[in-house]
């Protein structure tokens, strides 16, 4: 008993204390719910208050006095509340656990409660009375969108011989082109940004194109929505509100051509500046903005690759500065405040020019240096404002930082040049942390705008108002650009700047402490143990959401960036949002990771890259109707799910968390990723497909009632698919369409379409427009009834032809001329060429049995006949060297030959048991690979002629063509039998599973320059892009309608090209294999959409369950 009198205080006491911690963590979570309830009512407040704001100040809209009045009621409330909100803003947010925290939840509920009925009202009152009124009308306001330059800046517009002179004579001269390119010559910071901002203020300019001037800036970092973006936002200040919001939510091609319905009608000039060859921007997508401007606009872009050039009529170049030019002097001068001939003491003189060697020739360096003197000499004396020249030279002597005495490549000492000028800043200005401030800022990227709202959290002010003071010491030095835009402050620095501050971060090995404080201040720390913060709830700031995932990984927030990828609620919300490019870059985050053995995430990979192929898949659906992502998402990956147990949780998070009512369907419903990633559709028929980098490009021909041709051109980053019908006159559409032989050519950068035509016509085509470029006649060619084209060099500028009498005949498809004499020797058919890698060779095999080598332009043969095959040459190949040639044929054997003598190297290659159907050499020349319709592959020693590896066995029907990679350690087969094969070059084991998919015979099957991909054309109307490591599909084309694909070529091109005697003279029928779409509405046909699915379903019983054709699929609508 006294043990018991003695416990049980001590029991209470642990109660009290049990109840008291349990309080304690309660309150936690109370506080951090209040939290997030505040961030919400913030956000929801701020929006009805605009929506008020409107509704008040429209002209457009009529409503009637009993709603008004209540609308009146709801501001009174909603103001009252929004005070209560901000009264209790800092109370929430600084609550400690200690605290009483249920008296601010009870408040937040009652102001929720007070938003929630205002919504209510305005979608069951306000918005069926809006929406049976005419929209508000659009009009055109000519406006100028660029943004001031610095008024110290010196440009001379007016000579002719400045290039900020030739770039305004260019564009207001009527004889040249509308495109004019404004190269800088390997680098930045030599002034190109700066002529092309001040032309817009020019008065000559500005009356040439009275419909405005447009700005448009990209970087290094753009994207194709940072393209629509700039497009939108054109298209905005000039009136167009309601079709700019739009076209932010269209795809690139689709917002060009709504842009040229709003712009078609006045001269404008459009400033694009600093364009990239990155994330799919290419010279195509110059050819699209093109398409904005009538013929009397004109464009001006900038830019530092020499890529570009092709799509511009004009070329301007900016270079460094003489160091100690006239130009050099009056510019950093100016910069400082004086004068030109201003007469410097002797020693200030020294350090003037000591400042101008540094700055080295750099207009960057010139503005950053003088005004950090002019920053000097506005504390000191008249007399002393001289000595500024010298102090700041000091100052980089003294620096303390030696990392930074290492030069920039091509920018000379700007590094220092920018610390000191920091370090002028510090001395100017107390408190001001610019030093620290200015590293911080190396969690930008290339050209990125933020606003204060950012940098408050990334500087940790107090308010907006001290980091725009922050922004404003930036600018006073040009070390940023301030930028106001909708009542913000934003900053922008100049790549070379920010390149500068990120060397400094990293010198001082602060670079991770920044992420890691910037992600901090958007989390509450107290449940970062959790890794679970729900970023899709937080306010997007216009920054965060689009780089939180950057900043997870280079803070090493490993845990929270996986979990955070995991959540469906993140990718639909970004993919709605900000489209494919944003979740494919979110996930390229975490699967980096996941690839880092070190991070224990390598079970992630497959499910991170599924989703990702699952979301691309579903592109075109969700860009339509955004509702239907979580469908989409969902029925992609429930195949994946059986076997993935990430995927699968995936899934069902999707089944609790998608907004009712929402399609949820069965496996089967819609195509899986795996066995296609993206499917681009086609109206016609299509007959050769040519894959270059992210681009795929396909020609197409259409033989029915309108008779037509086009190329079309698919951007992998972007999902864009473009087409272009060739522009043809009537009267010429006959002998247009008698197509023997095609090819995408490439020269430079500069790509083109050419065909060869049952004329004797040559025609050279502009992809990007369709507009015919050149048509040239091949002269004698007509004569000859008998004539046909066979086949084109790798890159398009050389076409070769045979005729009824078998001679050859080489035409340059620029000029239309004859090179050489015709190639006269084989006595029967010619059925396959080969040119050399440098057009001055070709190799022919006929049905005569030999082979012949030609020289290209003379037409001379190089050597005799290579007589040894007893049937049909089936096939050629040349070397990548041009030293020997390899024939297969139809009496099952292979022979190489020496190109220069026609010696054969080997005995005959024999082995195989029937035709030889294809032959291809390897980069170094030593293997040569033959394909067989005996179903096997071959390998030989080019040297010896002995055969490398075992008989490569596996494919069930005639093996079509083979492929090596550029390494030599692959090998490629297709085949009859549908399937794709990838070989080990070493072993001859097979490297990867069979590669299914195709549903007829494999045509062609080049590799990537890497290796590491493989393309497959088939006749079942697709293109396939597998993973030569594991096999997996990447990507697919399919293309509607009858087709033959005759074509397709990987850059660098394979110099081997066999060319089949049928190519050209025949196209094949397919009965139409793709499904039928159907859609699930909720309510009946005249229902909102909820799904689109890939198989034919109906309603059944007119219930909520819907059931493919076969019964084997289903979708059931969830509410």
């Amino acid at each position: 008993m006294e043990y018991v009198a003695l416990v049980a205080p001590v029991v209470k006491v642990v109660e009290k204390l049990e109840a008291i911690v349990n309080r304690y963590y309660e309150r936690g979570d109370i506080i951090e719910d209040n939290r997030r309830q505040l961030g919400r009512l913030i956000r929801q407040y701020a929006e009805a208050a605009e929506i008020l704001r409107q509704l008040e100040t429209s002209k457009h809209f009529e409503i009637d006095r009993v709603t008004s009045a209540r609308l009146r009621l709801f501001k009174i409330d909603l103001e009252e509340d929004g005070k209560t909100l901000e009264q209790w803003k800092e109370p929430i947010n600084k609550a400690k656990r200690t605290k009483r925290v249920r008296r601010m939840k009870d408040v937040l509920d009652e102001c929720e409660a007070r938003s929630k009925e205002f919504f209510e009202f305005l979608n069951d009152k306000i918005s069926p009375m809006l929406s049976s009124q005419p929209m508000r009308q659009d009009y055109y306001k000519a406006r100028n969108t660029v943004p001031r330059n610095p008024p110290r800046l010196i440009l001379n517009y007016n000579r002719s011989d400045t290039c900020e002179g030739k770039l305004k004579d260019a564009v207001l001269c009527k004889e040249e082109g509308q495109v004019v390119a404004v190269l800088a010559c390997g680098q930045g910071g030599v002034g190109k940004t700066c002529a092309l901002r001040g032309l817009a203020g020019e008065t000559e300019v500005k009356s040439a194109f009275p419909g405005g001037l447009l700005y448009i800036q990209l970087g290094n970092d753009a994207t194709m929505k940072s393209i629509v973006e700039g497009i939108a936002t054109v298209v905005d200040k000039t009136g167009g509100e309601q079709l700019a919001k739009s076209i932010r939510e269209m795809p690139l091609a689709k917002a060009a051509e709504k842009a040229s319905d709003w712009f078609c009608a006045h001269t404008c000039l459009f400033l694009v500046d600093d364009i990239w060859r990155v994330n799919g921007i290419d010279s195509g997508v110059l050819t699209t903005l093109e398409s904005m401007m009538n013929e009397k606009s004109r464009m001006i872009y900038t830019s530092r690759d020499e890529r570009f050039l092709n799509r511009a009529h004009t070329r301007i170049e900016f270079r460094k500065k003489d160091t100690h030019g006239e130009l050099s002097c009056r510019m950093l001068m100016k910069h400082a405040g004086y004068d030109a001939e201003c007469d410097l003491s002797e020693e200030n003189k020294n350090a003037f020019e000591a400042i101008l060697d540094m700055c080295d020739g750099l207009p960057l360096a010139h503005g950053i240096a003088g005004r950090s003197v002019w920053n000097i000499s506005r504390t000191k004396s008249a007399e002393q404002k001289q000595d500024a020249w010298s102090k700041f030279q000091q100052g980089i002597l003294s620096h303390r930082n030696d990392m930074y005495d290492v030069t920039m490549e091509g920018y000379g000492k700007l590094p220092k040049i920018v610390d000191a000028s920091l370090e002028v800043l510090e001395r100017c200005n107390s408190n001001g942390r610019y030093c620290e401030r200015f590293r911080a800022l190396c969690v930008l990227q290339k050209q990125e705008k933020v606003s204060t709202r950012m940098l408050q959290k990334l500087w940790d002010t107090e308010n907006l108002a001290d980091a725009e003071r922050v922004v404003d010491r930036f600018k006073e030095v040009s070390i940023a650009q301030k930028r106001e835009d909708g009542g913000l402050v934003y900053i922008q620095l100049h790549d070379i700047v920010l390149d500068v501050a990120t060397r400094m971060a990293e010198g001082r090995s602060e670079r991770h402490k920044i992420f890691r404080d910037l992600v901090y201040s958007y989390t509450p720390r107290l449940r970062w143990g959790d890794t679970s913060f729900e970023w899709w709830e937080t306010e997007d700031d216009g920054y965060i959401h689009d780089n939180v995932c950057r900043l997870l990984r280079n803070a090493e927030h490993v845990g929270q960036l996986m979990w955070l990828l995991s959540k469906p609620q993140w990718i639909a919300k970004r993919f709605v949002k900000n489209g494919i490019y944003a979740v494919e870059q979110d996930l390229k985050h975490g699967i980096a990771l996941a690839e880092n053995s070190n991070y224990g995430y390598a079970n992630h990979k497959e499910h991170l890259d599924m989703v990702g192929r699952a979301a691309r898949m579903s592109n075109a659906t969700v860009a339509t109707n955004p509702r239907e992502v979580w469908f989409q998402l969902h029925g992609r990956l429930l195949l994946h799910a059986t076997k993935c147990e990430q995927t699968k949780k995936f899934v069902e998070e999707i089944e609790q968390c998608a907004p009712r009512p929402w399609v949820k369907g069965s496996l089967g419903i819609l195509q899986a990723p795996g066995a296609a990633e993206e499917i681009i559709k086609l109206p016609v028929c299509a007959s050769s497909i040519t894959v270059e980098d992210d681009e795929t490009w396909i020609s197409w021909r259409f033989e029915y009632d309108d008779k037509r041709m086009g190329v079309s051109k698919h951007t992998r980053a972007s999902g864009v698919c473009e087409h272009h019908p060739l522009v043809m006159k009537e009267e010429d559409k006959r002998w247009l369409l008698d197509v023997h032989c095609k090819a995408f050519a490439k020269m430079g950068d500069r790509r083109s379409f050419v065909t060869a035509h049952g004329n004797g016509r040559i025609v050279t085509w502009n992809r990007d427009t369709g507009e015919m470029e050149r048509e040239v006649e091949c002269l004698g060619y007509i004569s000859d009834a008998g004539s046909r084209f066979i086949g084109f060099s790798c890159d398009g500028t050389r076409v070769a032809s045979t005729s009824s009498q078998r001679n050859i005949r080489v035409w340059d498809t620029c000029s239309g001329e004859a090179m050489g004499a015709p190639l006269v020797g084989h006595t029967a058919s010619v059925i396959c060429v080969a040119f050399s890698c440098n057009r001055n060779v070709l190799v022919s095999g006929s049905q005569d049995k030999t082979v012949r080598v030609w020289n290209a332009q003379s037409g001379e043969a190089l050597t005799p006949r290579l007589v040894g095959h007893t049937h049909d040459v089936s096939c050629v190949a040349v070397s990548a060297d041009g030293r020997r040639i390899v024939s297969g044929s139809a009496d099952k054997t292979v022979r190489v030959w020496n190109a220069q003598s026609g010696e054969a190297l080997t005995p005959s290659l024999v082995g195989h048991t029937d035709d030889v159907s294809c032959v291809a050499v390897s980069a170094d020349g030593k293997r040569i690979v033959s394909g067989s319709y005996d179903k096997t592959v071959r390998m030989w020693n080019a040297q010896t002629g002995d055969a490398l590896t075992a008989l490569l066995v596996g494919h069930t029907d005639d093996v079509s063509c083979v492929a090596v990679s550029a390494d030599g350690t692959r090998i490629v087969s297709g085949s009859r039998d549908k399937t794709v094969r990838v070989w080990n070059a070493q072993s001859g084991d097979a490297l990867t599973p069979l590669l299914v998919g195709h549903t007829d015979w494999v045509r062609c099957v080049p590799v990537s320059a890497d290796g590491r991909r493989i393309v497959s054309g088939s006749a079942d109307k697709t293109v396939r892009v597998w993973n030569a490591e594991d096999g997996r599909s990447m990507f697919v084309s399919s293309l509607e309608g009858a087709m033959t694909v005759t074509q397709v070529a990987w850059e660098p091109i394979v110099p081997a090209l066999e060319l089949p005697c049928s190519l050209g003279q025949t196209a094949r029928r397919y009965e139409d294999k793709f499904a039928a779409e159907r859609e699930v509405r909720d309510g009946g046909e005249a229902g909102p959409l909820l799904a689109t699915c890939e198989c034919e379903v109906a309603n059944f019983n007119g219930g909520d369950m819907y059931f493919s054709r076969d019964f084997d699929r289903m979708c059931r609508i969830i509410r």
